[in-house]
């Protein structure tokens, strides 16, 4: 039996010491990025989106916090 896969987009926000903090899993990188658009409009540190690090597909800092989209391969 074939194992089918599918992608999908993990935000997650973490602090630059202590790691990620929260996660959300969604399955269009749009959903992704309007969640972390939702926690950087609840936060007062002044935000900025810089190149993608590493494996991240979009990220941002804030202060010391971050947010970090990645993309995953799930199998079903």
């Amino acid at each position: 039996m074939k194992k089918e896969s599918m992608n999908i987009y993990m935000a997650a926000l973490g602090e630059k010491s202590e790691g990620i903090g929260y996660t959300s899993l969604h399955y269009t990188l749009e959903g992704a990025v309007k969640q972390a658009k939702k926690w950087i409009s609840e936060s007062y540190f002044e935000w900025k989106e810089l190149p993608a690090q590493g494996s991240d597909i979009r990220y941002w800092e804030g202060g010391c916090d971050y947010i970090e989209i990645k993309e995953r391969k799930i199998q079903n």
